[in-house]
């Protein structure tokens, strides 16, 4: 009678046996799921740091879009409005239409560069309220990527003859630019000889995985003859 109980029941082993193999699954279970959530998250991430690159992209484009080939005083000459560095950039461009009154209306004085603890900034300003009509930085701040922690400028200088290729420079200086057209024999002072045809920015960016290097390639498309 006892033999035949025996038989037909479950013994303590077995009972501790099929709990530990339910505890070893659960904890694989739980592991996969914490393995599958970081990888998940960690996409997310990527993405998302892929995503503010394209809008800092975007931005960018669209000032230097509106970028302004105004005419302003230099050490006693008209120059071009526009100088390069190899970690910043200065620039006119159009006024904001979406800026609030009365700063909608008007050209603004734009600087590209990275600062500590801010990332990659814009900053704005306007000459007809500060008075300022150089390449000094405004006070207004737009931060379009916190993570960059580097920037690095080059100028595509169109040929200044018939003969003569394109080739990148780090330093635009509006003042030698202005000097040396009007050196060269037989060319035409125009925005052609005073802008780079093209603006590469070579970003630094802080992300999980390490620093990761992002370079864009701006045109710069202005048709008007200058001075």
């Amino acid at each position: 009678m006892t033999s035949a109980r025996h038989e037909g029941g479950t013994t303590l082993i077995e009972v501790v046996i099929a709990m530990t193999i339910l505890a070893v699954m659960g904890v694989i279970a739980v592991e996969a799921f914490r393995l599958g959530a970081g990888a998940w998250d960690k996409t997310e991430r990527r993405v998302e740091g892929d995503q503010r690159l394209r809008v800092t992209h975007d931005v960018l484009a669209h000032e230097l879009a509106m970028l302004e080939p105004v005419t302003v005083k230099i050490d006693g000459r008209n120059v071009t409005g526009f100088r390069g560095g190899a970690e910043q950039m200065w620039f006119y461009a159009a006024p904001d239409v979406a800026a609030a009154v009365p700063y909608a209306g008007m050209m603004r004085r734009v600087t590209l560069l990275v600062e500590p603890d801010k990332g990659l900034i814009l900053r704005e300003g306007w000459p007809l309220m500060d008075g300022l009509a150089g390449f000094e930085p405004g006070m207004s701040v737009r931060v379009l990527d916190p993570r960059v922690s580097a920037m690095r400028v080059r100028y595509l200088a169109p040929p200044a003859t018939e003969n003569a290729v394109p080739h990148w420079i780090e330093e635009w200086d509006p003042l030698e630019r202005f000097v040396n057209s009007v050196k060269v024999p037989g060319t035409k002072t125009t925005n052609a000889t005073l802008l780079p045809s093209t603006i590469e920015l070579t970003l630094t960016v802080l992300e999980e995985r390490g620093p990761r290097t992002q370079q864009f390639l701006f045109p710069v498309r202005v048709g008007r003859y200058l001075l």
